[in-house]
């Protein structure tokens, strides 16, 4: 059988068992919003990714136009006045803190706004840009590289010069430097935790918005390379679990610009996982304060149902105790309903009592009156006979009525067997010991020990250990599985034997022993004296009126 649990273990238990459920209800509701996050920072990164990618090519639209611009300059084109191109175009403010170089197909500079004029100037030819400008006569950009006059990053915006005829006599670049980019990246504002990214042609990272002077010029993260290097100009998509250079997984989106270049947006791990805490942390607060919320909420009710319960067991122990009382109504009307039917059945046991009560006392009247009238029959007809005989009979109704009296005292609910027993023990002052439990008998029971109790001191008292001022008797009983066991036991006194027959007296005992009380007797005759055994099963002699009380 399981351990019975307080009411308001079970109160928890019946709100958990309702609360189960709403909680894997919400569990699938926050696990759809969690979707629905993620899928919001996806479209966050493709308009994020959108927006770099536009400023960028603004940037470098703007960058073409003043090269071009400067391309056209009469300065250079006509008169091949260095000197002169030079003096304009160091007047011109690039964006970005560039410079203008002007070089031939051989890669040898003209004009190199860095430095100052005069300066002797470097052949550097740009294996990209030269192509793009001297044969096919485009506008190039290029990826950044580390230039020889610069000695840091740089990338150039490249157009070609052309003479009156049209040919091809310069290329003209704007040489910026590469942190160009990372600033032109900056300027779209970018939430807490996302980073930009501008990847080259050979999939070198050309700017960065996190940590740049030390991701500038490394190759990207090799998964983004595999996932993305087939990408045509002018697409995208998205990606994740991505590791970049600080080894924190990404996720976010990325597009591939006309020139080739990569633009990337992507949210760190701790952005893109925080709909996942703020759902734990939701979960976890809701999953406490409902735990709190039906331990108060149980404690509450257990309270007006265990104030109820106190008035119903209010009524049970005066129930217990045959009172009828009052108590206060109680705030649950089933307990009311049931604390009115305890009072009327208090009430009517109370009347079947009192009806008991007469009815006991008037039968004991009449008891005492029959053993009387038997005790003057039996005067009178053993008048004649052996005055032992009239004893013997006189004895046995005197000890049977002493058993009526006790039971009398107790309204004939039973009797402690120590008293029983002590009714003929005392007889004998302390030569007979009495040692057990008390333990309280049926009157059926009581009345069967006064007989056997009797017979057996007064057989002690003729033939055994009581019928010597050295003889002892040990009377002891125990109690175990409702099954009584007394010994009787005799000592130092003559030394018995087995009579040679059964008397009156031996085959009471047995015929009240093993015919009234169901149970055994079993008599040993030692040579130091009378050991007899009796075995009474006490449920087997409660009758069903006196098994009323026990049951209600």
């Amino acid at each position: 059988m399981r351990q019975p649990r307080p009411l308001s273990t079970h109160l928890a238990l019946f709100a958990a068992r309702i609360g189960v459920p709403l909680l894997l209800l919400a569990l699938l509701v926050g696990w759809g919003s969690l979707g629905e996050e993620r899928a919001r920072i996806d479209r966050q990164a493709q308009r994020l990714v959108g927006d770099l990618a536009a400023n960028v090519e603004r940037e470098l639209a703007a960058l073409t136009a003043t090269a071009q611009t400067l391309a056209t300059a009469n300065a250079i084109v006509r008169d091949d006045n260095y000197e002169r191109f030079y003096q304009r175009a160091k007047a011109i403010q690039i964006r970005g803190g560039g410079w203008v170089v002007v070089s031939d197909r051989t890669g040898q500079q003209f004009v190199n706004t860095l430095v100052p004029w005069g300066t002797p100037l470097i052949r550097q030819p740009v294996p990209d840009v030269d192509p793009a400008i001297y044969d096919r006569g485009e506008t190039y950009v290029s990826d950044p590289f580390v230039g020889n006059t610069a000695g840091k990053r740089v990338f150039v915006v490249a157009v070609p010069v052309r003479d009156p005829q049209g040919a091809i006599r310069y290329g003209l670049a704007l040489v910026l430097p590469a942190e160009h980019l990372t600033r032109t990246l900056r300027e779209v504002a970018l939430p807490e935790g996302w980073i930009a990214a501008v990847n080259d042609r050979k999939h070198t990272i050309a700017a960065r918005t996190l940590n740049p002077e030390r991701s500038v010029g490394r190759p990207m993260a090799e998964a983004g390379r595999r996932l993305t290097e087939a990408v045509p100009p002018g697409t995208g998509g998205l990606w994740k679990d991505i590791v970049t250079l600080e080894g924190d997984p990404v996720r976010g989106a990325y597009h591939r610009m006309p020139n080739g270049w990569l633009v990337s947006a992507s949210a760190t791990h701790a952005v893109y996982e925080a709909p996942v805490w703020r759902l734990l942390g939701v979960g976890t607060t809701f999953l406490v304060a409902f735990v709190a919320a039906s331990v108060v909420m149980a404690s509450l009710v257990g309270r007006r149902i265990l104030l109820a319960l106190r008035g119903l067991s209010f009524k049970a122990e005066a129930l217990m105790r045959n009172e009828v009382v009052e108590p206060p109504v109680t705030p649950i009307a089933e307990f009311n309903a049931v604390i009115a039917i305890i009072r009327k059945t208090a009430e009517d046991i109370r009347r079947r009592d009192e009806h008991r009560t007469l009815l006991i006392n008037e039968l004991n009247h009449r008891v005492k009156n029959t053993l009387a009238t038997v005790q003057s029959l039996a005067r009178r007809t053993f008048r004649t006979a052996d005055p032992a005989l009239y004893r013997t009979f006189e004895a046995r109704l005197i000890a049977l009525s002493a058993s009526h009296t006790l039971l009398t005292e107790t309204n004939w609910s039973g009797a402690n067997i120590h008293d029983v027993v002590n009714c003929e023990a005392r007889i004998y002052g302390g030569r007979v010991t009495l040692a057990g439990e008390d333990v309280v008998v049926p009157p059926k029971v009581a009345l069967g020990l006064a007989i056997i109790v009797h017979e057996l001191a007064t057989n002690a008292a003729k033939h055994g250990a009581l019928s010597t001022t050295e003889g002892r008797v040990a009377l002891s009983w125990t109690l175990r599985d409702g099954t009584l066991d007394l010994v009787w036991r005799e000592s130092e006194g003559p030394v018995v034997s087995a009579p040679a027959r059964q008397g009156f007296g031996t085959a009471l005992m047995r015929t009240t022993a093993e015919g009234e009380l169901a149970g055994t007797i079993r008599t040993d005759y030692q040579p130091g004296g009378l050991r007899c055994e009796i075995r009474i099963p006490l449920d087997m002699n409660v009758s069903a009126y006196e098994r009323v009380p026990e049951l209600a």
